[in-house]
């Protein structure tokens, strides 16, 4: 880990092609609303099942019935800050991941 100067940002853009398969959904996911949630079970059945239709109406990509599409949650804010302290991390680092000496750089992890 390369941990850079306060309010320092690198000057790196990362190629898609040296990301990680797994970590691709972070550098090009986009926001999409939920329109409608429908609850396919009756309270009858002790489960839950919906079906949710998410707007993709005003974003520019290539979506067709059965494509995959990856949901990333937002964590809590509050929670989020409250790990770090307990973890005694700084929310304001920035830093790089390089590969370890001797080892062989696999691409961005996310």
């Amino acid at each position: 880990i390369q941990y850079h100067p306060q309010g320092a940002r690198p000057q790196q853009n990362i190629s898609l092609d040296h990301v990680h398969g797994s970590g691709r959904p972070y550098f090009t996911a986009v926001d999409c609303p939920v329109s409608q949630v429908q609850e396919l079970r009756s309270p009858q059945d002790g489960g839950s099942t919906k079906h949710i239709d998410i707007d993709t109406s005003a974003v520019d990509f290539p979506y067709t019935t059965a494509d995959n599409l990856g949901v990333l949650p937002l964590n809590n804010s509050k929670t989020v800050e409250q790990v770090a302290q307990a973890l005694g991390y700084d929310l304001d680092a920035v830093f790089s991941l390089e590969a370890a000496e001797g080892h062989e750089w696999h691409g961005a992890p996310f």
